[in-house]
């Protein structure tokens, strides 16, 4: 789309750009970046998380992927998924072998939601058919060993379903990570973070967003604003367009925090989220 007339001068900063949301409703601009804000951060983690896993010292692991379908007269439940995890868990457990996985939901070309499930299972354990044991009873399933259980992984983890026509379910969670060991639960901490705060935290530190704050790292107390502000205008011809700008550093804004109250720091918690889809939507 062509962008004409918008004064950037409106925003000051280090570095201005106008991002266009294709759409005069600014309701569905908004939600469409969030859209590809939750994929993004989908990709990042899940991929971070089995990588993580795969590079885990301890016996080789193998990939096993299990696909999960529901049949046209079963209802979609956000329960469900973790019910079967759960069932995975407790018959892995009887054998004394730790649940590592990652799963993505997605839509098929209807639609119908459905789940991608990767296990890390040691070479010699076989898991069973979900739905031929009763751990899968809301359709059809697969089982299948993974060649490349990453590149998998990134395969369905990049799809999404911002250009397929359908909505996922209200209340459905896009990905999940399970896994015992520290290493790996500290590489999807640190996937799960915006990429500016995940460059300026301390190596080693997990984050915490605290309201009216921002970012505190919990042991140093080290506290990170987001450096984006976002204007929302409109071009010429009506459509809504995201005007994004980059602040210079603040060195106020890495205090220690105390688990007190911060004056002075202008960016809301809101602000903060939609600075971060709109700067994951443009990479996007």
């Amino acid at each position: 789309m062509y962008i004409s007339n918008i004064d950037t001068g409106l925003v000051e900063g280090v570095t201005t750009r106008t991002l266009p949301s294709g759409t005069r409703d600014i309701r569905l601009a908004l939600r469409r970046l969030n859209q590809r804000r939750r994929v993004h951060r989908m990709r990042r983690v899940v991929v971070h998380c089995a990588d993580a896993t795969q590079a885990a010292p301890g016996f080789r692991l193998q990939g096993v992927f299990v696909t999960l379908t529901y049949r046209d007269s079963a209802p979609w439940r956000r329960e469900d998924v973790s019910a079967y995890i759960e069932a995975v868990r407790m018959w892995l457990g009887r054998r004394r072998v730790p649940c590592r996985y990652q799963w993505v939901l997605e839509l098929t070309k209807r639609g119908r939601p459905h789940y991608h499930v990767l296990f890390w299972l040691p070479m010699n354990v076989q898991l069973p058919k979900p739905d031929d044991s009763g751990q899968w009873g809301h359709g059809l399933s697969r089982i299948e060993r993974a060649i490349r259980p990453v590149g998998y992984l990134v395969k369905y983890a990049s799809k999404g379903w911002i250009d397929s026509g359908f909505s996922m379910p209200r209340g459905s969670r896009l990905f999940g990570c399970g896994d015992s060991d520290d290493d790996v639960r500290y590489a999807r901490h640190r996937a799960g973070l915006a990429q500016w705060l995940d460059a300026v935290a301390t190596p080693g530190e997990r984050v915490k967003r605290v309201a009216a704050v921002g970012f505190v790292e919990k042991r140093t107390g080290l506290i990170h604003v987001s450096p984006f502000d976002v204007r929302v205008l409109r071009d010429t011809q009506g459509f809504v367009v995201f005007v994004i700008t980059e602040r210079k550093a603040n060195v106020d804004s890495h205090k220690g925090w105390d688990g007190g109250g911060s004056e002075g720091n202008e960016q809301s918690g809101e602000g903060i989220r939609i600075a971060e889809a709109i700067r994951v939507s443009s990479r996007g």
